[in-house]
């Protein structure tokens, strides 16, 4: 398979992305636990997380195959990092609300759904449509370990040294 400049730096950018899915996943529900005990809000994270992506789904299929995919690409992921950042300031200053926390998770899974599908639909672009299959098949397991098995290990293990005292 030709794997060019474009093809590589999509691949890496995807996995990296997916990785930091992975561990903001966890690390987001285990904070969750701080504001209240009662399980059913912390559940109830990982329900809107579904719910929300569900409903954009479609919605954003068609907004990918309408627009630039690669601002499309850029645009989702800058905005994640900006919104964590800022969701960042009160979990760790104290007293973050549950409120807070599902807004953040919600719109996160909305931006999520436009980059991967972003990701893949920039894929027959960047490669020749006989290596198609194989390039797809690359981004799907590398999302899968990255965002599956690699980062949730990952953001328990930081959530527990973080939640350490000194």
């Amino acid at each position: 398979m030709s794997r060019g400049r474009g093809y590589r730096r999509l691949w890496a950018g995807n996995a990296a992305s997916n990785f930091g899915d992975g561990i903001r996943y966890i690390v987001i529900q285990l904070s969750a636990t701080a504001p209240t005990r009662s399980p059913l809000p912390v559940a109830g994270l990982s329900m809107l997380f579904s719910a929300a992506k569900f409903q954009v789904l479609l919605p954003v299929g068609a907004i990918v195959d309408r627009m630039d995919r690669k601002a499309i690409l850029w645009i989702p992921n800058l905005g994640r990092s900006v919104l964590l950042a800022a969701l960042a300031a009160p979990v760790a200053t104290g007293p973050e609300s549950m409120p807070a926390l599902y807004v953040a998770f919600a719109l996160v899974g909305v931006l999520e759904t436009a980059a991967d599908n972003s990701a893949l639909s920039t894929l027959p672009s960047l490669v020749g449509s006989k290596d198609l299959d194989r390039a797809n098949s690359q981004i799907a397991a590398t999302q899968l370990v990255a965002e599956k098995f690699l980062g949730p290990p990952l953001g328990g293990l930081m959530f527990a040294a973080a939640a350490v005292p000194s």
